[in-house]
């Protein structure tokens, strides 16, 4: 793999095969290579340096654009009420909304690894490059004191901001240490600004936590300063596959969730029939558990270091994710006997939190592998076909 780092043009191909098996655990090389393969970065080398520098420089501006700049219009609004327009007010209202959601799901990240609780190295101030208060999605979470209805009464004249003075010192304090998992909630706050027909879908900071980790957990530091950033790029490029999954509306299309869940049975059904036939008797439907495992790409469903092994994989497939479904088929097939001797009640709680029979990451890879090329081999293809809208209506989804 170092050998095909090392080169001026990087062979993508060759470096997906070798990814494929897992990247080194030390160094950096896995960061550089998720940065390659999700196209964050070109392939040739002489290019990287205008690619960051532009890549890195737009984050920024998103930045000061959907936070900073709305808190000093807000704090402008307040010194003059009656230059504040209720656009200014609907917006920063709906825009705290929104933060207080990010906000939850970003603190639970990964409860039992350190990581997500500790300080950033490199806070937003290092990459804007100007007096930012690293705390500023902090405080404006903590002061939620404020309703939409009262908000209405300022517009009027009434009451123009309610916000207690109690605490403010400690609130100060406490916003000069800026945690990793505020990193992630500014990140996805910066998506879902930038996405208003996706927008904020629980679940997507499972998505965007492991590539974090990995970016800013880079040895070298003229790297991993900017992972913030780097990350927002590398999560963008993997929502644009995956989007779908998090659209409800997309349920019912042939890129929808509910396709593929309904391809991952149809591929249970064939390497695995005994498996499949306990599921379907016991009405245990693709969507009780399918549906997060597969949103999700299994990031619930392992320990951290097993989500980024398996990714490696994810990341570098030529298909991209179309090697999740046999990822799940191996699953299934390696826990069957726990499944076939279960009933209803063992096997839903067995489906719906595996991480404690879940075999070595390396084995459940060998496993899908083997299953696909297994298809392969008969001509078949790892390609399932896609299901009309009759089939998908067949399978009784429903979220």
């Amino acid at each position: 793999m170092d050998e095909i780092l090392s080169a001026e043009s990087i062979d993508l191909e060759e470096l997906k095969q070798k990814t494929f098996f897992g990247c080194p655990d030390h160094g950096s090389t896995r960061a550089l290579v998720w940065r390659l393969i999700l196209s964050a970065l070109p392939v040739n080398k002489a290019e990287w340096e205008k690619t960051l520098e532009s890549q890195r420089v737009n984050y920024s501006t998103f930045v000061k654009e959907f936070i900073i700049r709305p808190d000093e219009e807000k704090n402008s609004a307040s010194n003059d009420p009656l230059s504040n327009t209720g656009n200014t007010w609907d917006e920063y209202f709906k825009d705290n909304d929104l933060l207080s959601q990010i906000e939850k799901d970003a603190r639970r990240l990964y409860p039992d690894i350190s990581f997500f609780s500790e300080p950033a190295k490199y806070p937003a101030v290092d990459f804007i490059n100007e007096s930012y208060k690293t705390g500023m999605l902090k405080m404006r979470i903590s002061k939620r004191n404020v309703t939409s209805s009262q908000s209405a009464k300022s517009r009027n004249g009434t009451i123009l901001m309610t916000e207690s003075t109690n605490g403010d010192e400690d609130d100060d304090q406490e916003c000069k240490v800026e945690k990793n998992w505020e990193v992630v909630e500014r990140l996805l706050f910066v998506y879902a600004k930038l996405n208003q027909g996706t927008k904020y879908i629980q679940g997507m900071n499972e998505i965007i936590g492991p590539i974090y980790f990995v970016l800013s957990q880079d040895p070298d530091l003229e790297w991993s300063r900017y992972a913030e950033a780097d990350t927002f790029y590398c999560f963008t490029q993997v929502m644009s596959e995956i989007r779908d999954n998090f659209i409800q509306s997309m349920d019912e299309s042939t890129s929808g969730i509910h396709a593929l869940m309904a391809q991952t049975f149809t591929l249970l059904k064939k390497h695995d029939y005994s498996v499949w036939q306990v599921l379907n008797d016991q009405e245990i439907r693709p969507q009780f558990f399918l549906f997060r495992w597969m949103t999700l790409l299994l990031s619930q469903e392992m320990r951290i270091p097993d989500t980024i092994r398996l990714w490696d994989s994810l990341f570098s497939d030529s298909r991209r994710f179309e090697f999740l479904k046999y990822v799940c088929v191996a699953i299934l097939t390696l826990i069957r006997e726990d499944l076939i001797s279960g009933d209803f009640g063992f096997n839903m709680k067995l489906l719906q939190n595996t991480s404690d029979v879940l075999p070595d990451v390396l084995i459940i890879i060998r496993k899908a592998d083997e299953l696909r090329q297994k298809d392969l081999r008969k001509n078949s293809g790892p390609h399932i076909q896609l299901l009309s809208k009759a089939q998908l209506a067949h399978h009784n989804f429903s979220r």
